[in-house]
């Protein structure tokens, strides 16, 4: 983490050395720098659980420990794409490679839910709200044959995040944000599950989550929400920031409840 934050440091020097010349803020390394700070919280946060279940649950623990090593790798890599856009960027900005990046660019489709930039540089800056959605836009990109058109591709530039509270094993949420309520275990008298969403991005990332027909949707801030019903019954709530700053985080809650006597 210090390793990258020189980097980056380096290259803020860089961009503020001369002011007339052709090397401007790179904002894929404010990219990088965002989305690791993201990924060093869940570090502690999953070695901290870890160290609370190690005696109890051994293997558990071990699962933990190696997710967090994943992370830890991941957060290599980002050092080291630092490193290349730092020492790229001292060569200032190079026409056809920007050109070439903008026209790749308007070739890359992105699932719903994503979406992607071409920054000063020709560096390609993809959103997305998890690592499974950014690594499909990877794959299409690669069979597109299209990789190799920009300078860089990196990491998600927002963040989201998610907590609950309820009824004690009423809800479980997998790698991939999928929430499911455990109906049985919900208490009848309360039957509200609050899920506390932290999202950071850009001005105009967005960030939706999907419930599925059957349950009731709630949620405090309006503002900057949107509400779709879909064709299958269950209704999106998408939010689109309205200002800039990544690391800056909003806080919202969202209750779902269900009703207990029509299980699904």
């Amino acid at each position: 983490m210090k390793a990258t934050q020189k980097q980056i440091a380096k290259g803020q020097t860089t961009v503020k050395a001369k002011s007339n010349d052709n090397i401007p803020q790179d904002d894929a390394l404010t990219a990088i720098s965002a989305h690791q700070k993201a990924q060093q919280a869940k570090v502690l946060k999953t070695v901290k659980a870890a160290q609370k279940i190690a005696v109890k649950n051994k293997k558990q623990a071990t699962t933990k420990l190696n997710a967090a090593l994943s992370l830890v790798a991941d957060m290599h890599d980002n050092l080291n794409q630092a490193t290349a856009l730092v020492a790229a960027d001292k060569k200032g900005v190079k026409a056809h490679v920007v050109a070439n990046a903008q026209a790749a660019y308007n070739q890359v489709s992105v699932p719903n839910g994503t979406s992607a930039r071409v920054d000063d540089y020709g560096d390609l800056i993809v959103t997305a709200s998890n690592a499974r959605s950014y690594n499909k836009v990877l794959k299409t990109i690669h069979k597109q044959g299209l990789t190799g058109s920009f300078r860089q591709i990196v990491d998600p530039a927002q963040e989201i995040s998610l907590t609950l509270n309820g009824p004690t094993g009423a809800s479980t949420t997998d790698a991939d944000g999928n929430l499911t309520v455990d109906e049985t275990k919900v208490n009848a008298q309360g039957p509200v599950i609050t899920a506390n969403l932290n999202i950071s991005g850009n001005k105009g990332d967005t960030f939706f989550i999907t419930v599925p027909s059957g349950y009731g949707l709630s949620w405090t801030d309006h503002t900057i929400s949107t509400q779709t019903s879909n064709k299958d019954g269950s209704t999106t709530i998408t939010w689109k920031l309205d200002q800039d700053g990544i690391t800056k985080k909003r806080n919202y809650s969202v209750h779902i409840w269900c009703n207990v006597s029509s299980a699904s």
